[in-house]
């Protein structure tokens, strides 16, 4: 029963922070390098040793055994369930913080403290102190403000809230920033972490970074029909800036890709009747993806 009472307070919560309104680039780190002198972000390659709460399951399980060390607070619910129903607005907000209390415990900081004492109906709603997991990493490269062994950060239960799904004892490549509101490092599906072992050139290129080189640098993209769809195989894109000129083709789902490159200013080219052109800028940035559409004939 317990378990089923979890999902009904949940549903409490304000749906626009339920919503992930970011856009998700399939870029992150090799279009810019991480700024060493921005205290709120960092990046490192972590592997997970744990992952609390780990699904929507062991948080039900988690309800279960709340309800079973605070069963005053079980007919309480039922009690307003029965309210809900009369049309009155339940107040749960100290269910709420007993169950935040319950969850985190001695984890909570000073800040998160004070903000669950005094805090209303709408700061619990933007805290989700009861809607987010915790997951502690061991750093095996640093490449920006991650300078303890073990670092901490934090996601959001699921995907709708931009939560990321960690694995324990996966290794992955993270970029996390810190909440100026409470002070916590926090990752999210905008800017989602992948596995090192996917990413080998992004990680390449941090650690050249790192220690004062320039790496080598790519445009790569999606060529496009009139009618919004990726062009099938075989549109030739030539690039200039370089000391030679250099030419791609693209594959069967419209993509292509220039490797290698040194940094500078490049022209990208493409176009059979009418010939088109855009200005990809790799002074200081690693990569470039660009759109390129196709004329209607």
């Amino acid at each position: 029963m317990a378990a089923k009472l979890a999902p009904a307070l949940l549903t409490l919560l304000p749906l626009h922070i339920w919503a992930c309104s970011c856009a998700v680039s399939p870029v992150q780190y090799c279009e810019s390098a991480p700024d060493p002198s921005n205290q709120q972000q960092a990046v490192f390659v972590g592997m997970v040793r744990e992952f609390y709460p780990k699904s929507h399951e062991q948080m039900n399980q988690l309800w279960d055994m709340f309800y079973q060390t605070h069963p005053e607070l079980r007919s309480q619910q039922g009690d307003r369930s029965a309210r809900r129903v009369a049309g009155l607005t339940p107040d749960d907000q100290e269910l709420r913080r007993e169950f935040i209390r319950f969850l985190w415990g001695e984890s909570l900081n000073s800040v998160e403290r004070e903000q669950l004492r005094n805090g209303d109906r709408q700061q619990l709603d933007r805290l989700m102190l009861d809607y987010r997991r915790r997951a502690r990493l061991q750093v095996l490269e640093n490449f920006s403000h991650a300078e303890s062994p073990e670092f901490e950060a934090f996601t959001n239960l699921d995907g709708p809230s931009c939560g990321f799904d960690f694995v324990e004892g996966e290794t992955y490549l993270v970029e996390v920033h810190r909440d100026n509101l409470d002070q916590r490092w926090k990752v999210s599906s905008c800017s989602p972490p992948r596995l090192a072992s996917a990413a080998p050139d992004e990680v390449n290129a941090l650690r050249a970074w790192k220690v004062g080189l320039q790496p080598k640098a790519r445009i790569f993209g999606d060529v496009f029909s009139p009618d919004g769809h990726q062009s099938p195989a075989g549109i030739t894109l030539s690039l200039l800036g370089g000391p030679q000129l250099l030419e791609s083709t693209s594959d069967s789902h419209g993509k292509f890709e220039f490797q290698n490159l040194a940094a500078g200013n490049y022209q990208l080219l493409w176009g059979a009747t009418t010939l088109r052109s855009r200005s990809v800028d790799l002074s200081s940035a690693w990569c470039a993806r660009v759109l390129v559409p196709l004329d209607s004939h």
